[in-house]
């Protein structure tokens, strides 16, 4: 029995395509020559060619390393917890001095076991009075200072949850408290202070945990009765909880030391909800306690109790600020009144009024932060009367306030914070940074349109002024930001210029990176020092300069504009090698976001050396979203370069480009495009001109050295399934232009490929995957291609079909795959296309195998031995699946494979007799064992026939 494909008219197809194709997906099994490409193809109405030419330009590149620190963050960032400031707060607070620390915070042992008698109680409390005169004190480093306060926390939760000694737990918490009133060392106190407080706060913690448990009732058989809501009051809570919450403030209360028992008290505050019906009780409270701070002498350690009393208030009543800007009025005053006239104290502790001053700054910040979090106008105003009555002249409660309070809020104050900055005298913290803090609440939200060149102007005065090249640039950061998003590029500019005035001012940057290797091999380890601090520093101001750059370049609406910038160049030649990369990677990013093609040779010249830059920065060591980034921004400067009718010099750019980048495979995709779209161009151009031929010798030239291009660069491509993706793309191309010879050549090289793909490999992250699917799609592709595929005068018109054939017979399967099948089944409709009087869609110049071999008749017999060897093949392997899949009882893949032939043989096929029609049965019978979706739609098509299974 002989299989024939049957005649179709493909016009009536494709007006019936038309006028279903917005009811009706047509997918690869109802479309025998479907392809995604093509879909790509016909839905962007682009040339034939023009398979890939999308990818590129719908990618998404995103500037990366831009501007460390995120002004939004910084401003939005509101209240914290003292853990995630307190590694700035010891890295800051420092000393060199010993510390003395009462010996029985580290010596006292647990004495619960021993019996005690009357006299030996008597005794002890003798000896207690006599220890309170003469306290054993040692000294401690700071290092041993903060190890230890470690420890005791560790200890803290150690003595409560494990060894149920809660008094113990009690005492490692006042003893930590009296170590607040021990300032003899201010500068360590605020380090002090954050280590001390989280002792605190689990001690505070583990008492209202352990309140909330008592508060529970159970019933005689320890089942849960009642527990305390979410929202509680007083009278939810038993008498019991509340008699052992009032025996926690009683051993408190008894506490002899003011300061231990004022901090004590702060830390299990939150209690005084369990006896407390309304929160104005709780609030008087907090009310006492603050009143009982104001007796305290020393000004430092006064301030973080009310810093440590605001942040309980915060944690209760958030949304009443008012008990706060108390505390913070109580502090200001102790500030204005006490400080101020400290000057022999600070003689005696080595320390200026500026270094004293800003042990406060993590105080004043905490206070700041409590009230600016979703402040309103009326709190901020009243905040600066109250700087402006206590008669403060402090940049640094200036950057506070700045920093803390939303960023609109700021700008609408701007010219009052101005006024203050400026006529502020402040040891502690310079104009400059709090003018900082200002830019970066401009940056959220500038001031209006009329105040900001004046006010801009105002402060770049005070800027410039900056001798510290670091806390200069630190400014100038801000500032550029502010600039680019809110004026034009020429005061851009001009900002730059004092930049880059200030950099060549400086010593540091004059040092070359070739001194530093010349000095490497001197001895002297003062030199190597100072050579070492040298080379951190530089790298410290290069990282502001990076940010400086790609602020600018973030921004800018046309990145041609910033590049013919007088200064920005020159900033960027004094970076490093490292450096220069990243804000390369940048530049080209900007670059990207053009929508028109750069002509420019200077500005290509000038982009090809910084994509060099970019991609010599990395290594086989780079994480591959690095490798992929600089791929993809590459790639786009690549497409977006154009010559015009220059196609020769454009051709020679490429050359060149895929000799300095020869390292990713998606540069290289991009430069085989662009050449097939160069070829593409030339015979679009001559096309225009009425030619049908590539007549004229050099533009066929022309053309064939893009073919050349393409052949020679796709072998170099690693990855085996886009090189044979490039194949076709150029393929096209010959194709397209009538340019045989490297079309049948590359043909060949693309089928010995696809002998070299695996069955199974390993994926991006070591993972056992399949590449049958892939393959499955790419041979879909290949089979649309062969269809307008010529023949060879004497190796005949199928040659490059059989090639294929013995490919796909020899390649290594998975034994119950049906990827060959369906591999097989697409090659019958390439067949059926053959068989055809005339072919659905050709290339014009490109001559059929009907006129090349001159008879049809001759055609259609090799097509129908073809068909009929693969359609053997194809039963062949579903009963070798069938045998091998015994152990399963309704294989599906296998029911699958059948229903797909079948419907290929009904679609294309011819069915003359009724031999033909039990062959179809057969297989129903025989392959198809369940039903499946594409189950009924076969039987319905069946049934249209006249088969009946």
């Amino acid at each position: 029995m002989i299989w024939k494909p049957k005649e179709k008219n493909y016009k009536a197809i494709n007006e019936a395509i038309h006028r279903s194709s917005k009811k009706i997906k047509i997918n690869e099994f109802e479309n025998p020559l479907y392809s995604k490409e093509e879909s790509v193809k016909k839905s962007t109405n682009e040339d034939p060619l023009n398979i890939f030419g999308d990818e590129s330009q719908t990618e998404s590149i995103n500037i990366t390393g831009q501007l460390n620190r995120s002004i939004q963050f910084r401003t939005n960032n509101r209240y914290l917890n003292w853990g995630s400031k307190k590694a700035d707060y010891l890295k800051k607070y420092t000393t060199n001095q010993n510390i003395p620390v009462v010996s029985k915070i580290m010596e006292e042992g647990d004495d619960s076991n021993k019996v005690i008698t009357v006299e030996d109680r008597v005794k002890m409390r003798l000896d207690k009075l006599k220890d309170e005169k003469e306290e054993d004190v040692k000294v401690m480093s700071q290092n041993n200072v903060i190890n230890m306060l470690e420890n005791l926390n560790v200890e803290l939760g150690d003595a409560w949850n494990v060894q149920k000694n809660r008094v113990a737990s009690l005492k490692i918490a006042i003893k930590c408290t009296k170590m607040l009133a021990r300032n003899s060392v201010p500068q360590f106190y605020p380090s002090l202070c954050v280590l001390v407080f989280q002792i605190l706060d689990q001690f505070g913690e583990l008492v209202y945990k352990r309140i909330v448990e008592k508060s529970k009732e159970y019933d005689d058989d320890g089942k849960l009765i009642s527990k305390l809501p979410t929202q509680f009051t007083a009278a939810d809570v038993p008498q019991s909880a509340m008699e052992i919450c009032r025996n926690w403030f009683f051993k408190i209360s008894s506490i002899r030391e003011l300061i231990a028992r004022v901090f004590s008290e702060m830390s299990i505050i939150r209690n005084y909800k369990f006896l407390y019906d309304s929160d104005e009780a709780v609030l008087a409270e907090f009310v006492r306690i603050g009143d009982t701070i104001r007796g305290i002498g020393d000004p430092l350690v006064a301030a973080y109790a009310r810093c440590y009393l605001a942040r309980k208030c915060y944690e209760m009543y958030p949304k009443h600020p008012n008990f706060i800007y108390r505390l913070l009025s109580d502090t200001l005053t102790t500030w204005n009144n006490q400080v101020n006239h400290m000057s022999e104290y600070f003689k005696k502790i080595g320390v200026t009024a500026g270094q004293y001053e800003d042990l406060f700054q993590p105080a004043i910040e905490w206070f700041m932060e409590m009230l600016g979090n979703e402040a309103d106008a009326k709190l901020l105003t009243r905040v600066l009367k109250l700087y402006n009555r206590r008669g403060l002249k402090s940049n640094l409660l200036l950057t506070a306030i700045i920093a803390s309070f939303p960023g609109p809020l700021v700008s609408n104050n701007a010219s009052i914070l101005v006024d203050f900055i400026q006529n502020s005298n402040d040891q502690a913290c310079s104009k400059h940074k709090a003018f900082t803090a200002l830019g970066m609440k401009f940056c959220v939200k500038p001031p209006v349109e009329a105040e900001r060149m004046t006010m801009l102007n105002t402060i770049w005065q005070h800027v410039t002024k900056v001798e510290d090249l670091k806390e200069y640039l630190e400014a100038a950061e801000v500032f550029v930001e502010y600039v680019t998003r809110n004026f034009s590029l020429k005061e851009v500019n001009i900002l730059i210029r004092d930049v880059h005035a200030h950099i060549e001012n400086s010593e540091v940057m004059k040092l070359s990176h070739e001194d530093d290797e010349n000095d490497e091999g001197k001895d002297s380890q003062e030199v190597q020092d100072y050579l070492e601090n040298q080379k951190k520093f530089r790298e410290e101001i290069e990282g502001i300069l990076k940010n400086i750059l790609l602020a600018i370049l973030e921004h800018a609406k046309d990145f041609v504009q910033v590049f013919n910038m007088t200064y920005f160049l020159p900033i960027f030649d004094v970076l490093s090698t490292n450096i220069r990369a990243e804000v390369a990677k940048g530049m080209l990013s900007a670059f990207s976001r053009r929508t028109t093609p750069v002509s420019d040779p200077v500005i290509i010249n000038s982009l090809f050396d910084l994509a060099k830059t970019v991609h010599d920065s990395v290594t086989i060591f780079s994480p591959s979203d690095t490798r992929t980034e600089v791929s993809n921004v590459v790639s786009k400067f690549l497409t977006l370069v154009n010559y015009g009718t220059q196609y020769d010099k454009h051709l020679s750019f490429l050359v060149d480009c895929r000799k300095s980048f020869p390292n990713f495979d998606g540069i290289k995709e991009t430069l085989i495009q662009q050449s097939v779209f160069l070829g593409i161009n030339t015979f679009r151009a001559m096309e225009r001109t009425g030619s049908t031929s590539v007549t004229s010798s050099r533009t066929k030239t022309f053309v064939k050295s893009c073919i050349a291009f393409g052949h020679i660069t796709v072998p170099s491509i690693s990855n085996l399934f886009l090189r044979i993706r490039l194949y076709m793309f150029v393929i096209q191309l010959s194709l397209l232009t009538n340019i045989l010879p490297p079309a049948e050549s590359m043909m060949v090289c693309l089928i010995d490929d696809i002998k070299k793909i695996k069955a199974i490999d390993l994926g991006d992250e070591n993972q056992i995957r399949s590449n049958e699917p892939m393959l499955v799609d790419l041979l879909s592709q290949l089979g649309s291609l062969l269809v307008c595929f010529p023949g060879h005068p004497t190796k005949g018109p199928f040659h490059i079909l059989e090639r294929l054939l013995m490919t796909i017979k020899e390649f290594q399967w998975d034994s119950h795959s049906m990827a060959p099948l369906k591999i097989y089944v697409n090659l019958l409709r390439v067949l059926s296309t053959y068989y055809q009087k005339k072919l659905p869609y050709n290339f014009p110049l490109v001559i059929s195998n009907v006129e090349l071999f001159g008879n049809l008749d001759s055609i259609r017999s090799g097509v129908e031995k073809l068909y009929n060897s693969i359609l053997n093949t194809c039963v062949d392997m579903l009963k070798d699946v069938k045998e091998k899949s015994k152990d399963i009882s309704t294989p599906e893949h296998l029911t699958e494979g059948a229903l797909l032939l079948i419907n290929t043989l009904l679609t294309d096929a011819s069915i003359p007799s009724e031999e033909h029609q039990q062959y179809i049965r057969n297989l129903w019978k025989d392959y198809v064992t369940q039903p499946t979706p594409f189950f009924h739609n076969t039987q319905a098509a069946l049934r249209k026939q006249g088969i009946t299974i």
